[in-house]
């Protein structure tokens, strides 16, 4: 025990689930893990509650665009695991670097039994997710109603869009803070919404919610789950340094995070260590 808790920031770094209840698995204070101690601590509920979370909701990095590396070579749009517990995006820690609009958040919600929820669930029922952190902001959850229904408030607000949309089957809705500003799109299983930027108040407005162009739901088995979700592209919120032109880029590390091999030619000594 005494060995795992000088390499506890190692763990907490690489097993924060781990790192968080280490001190509740050993429950006889011996400094000795048991098999029994640790089969009492993976089958009670906290875990249990905390795994399910953990399958339903995930966070990942995501490149908004592609783009080239040293050599040319065009890389393909690709996500990244994120972790839950640090849901800020990189350069809003590390300080403003070459990639900070290329950057952003999708948060992807697993929806389990999705065919019985279609057919069980009267029009106008909505499942809530759990809550969520993404780009800075917490508190945050998301509302997917699996047979979708109009009020007659939302009927008279889909008639003021200037453009008009199908009847989606189902429909999805992001509940944020107010004061939060977002550049984001929504996606239910294959379909994506367009970008959008919304401000959230108090109020519940249409750009905060999505519907998917097709009528009629797909055909799911009995086992099956849908994927839906958020990808945030940016948060207009935080102001975002543009790249500097000039000499100042290389006077300034922390605004220029650059390979040596990607530094042209400057009459200046620059040191990167």
């Amino acid at each position: 025990m005494r060995e795992f808790i000088q390499a506890m920031p190692w763990v907490n770094r690489n097993y924060p689930f781990i790192a968080r209840h280490m001190r509740t698995i050993d429950e006889d204070q011996t400094g000795t893990l048991d098999w029994d101690e640790w089969v009492q601590f993976c089958k009670s509920d906290r875990v249990q509650n905390e795994l399910r979370r953990a399958n339903i909701m995930t966070t990942h990095d995501i490149c908004v665009e592609s783009k080239k590396d040293t050599r040319s070579r065009t890389h393909p749009t690709h996500k990244l695991f994120k972790n839950m517990s640090d849901p800020i995006l990189k350069c809003e820690v590390a300080g403003t670097c070459s990639d900070i609009h290329h950057q952003g958040h999708r948060v992807e919600w697993r929806v389990d039994n999705i065919k019985r929820l279609i057919e069980t669930m009267p029009p106008g029922k909505f499942v809530t997710s759990p809550v969520f952190a993404v780009a800075g902001i917490s508190g945050m959850h998301m509302k997917f109603w699996p047979v979708r229904k109009d009020t007659i408030a939302r009927h008279h607000a889909k008639k003021r869009l200037a453009v008009r949309f199908p009847d989606g089957w189902s429909e999805i809705a992001l509940f944020a803070p107010p004061g939060t500003h977002f550049w984001f799109r929504f996606f239910i299983g294959q379909h994506w919404s367009p970008h959008r930027e919304c401000y959230w108040s108090d109020a519940c407005i249409e750009s905060q919610r999505w519907e998917p162009p097709r009528a009629k739901p797909p055909e799911f088995l009995e086992s099956d789950s849908l994927l839906i979700g958020v990808e945030i592209n940016q948060n207009l919120r935080r102001k975002r340094t543009k790249r500097p032109d000039g000499s100042k880029a290389y006077r300034d590390r922390s605004l220029y995070c650059a390979l040596p091999e990607m530094l042209p030619p400057h009459p200046m000594n620059v040191s990167l260590s």
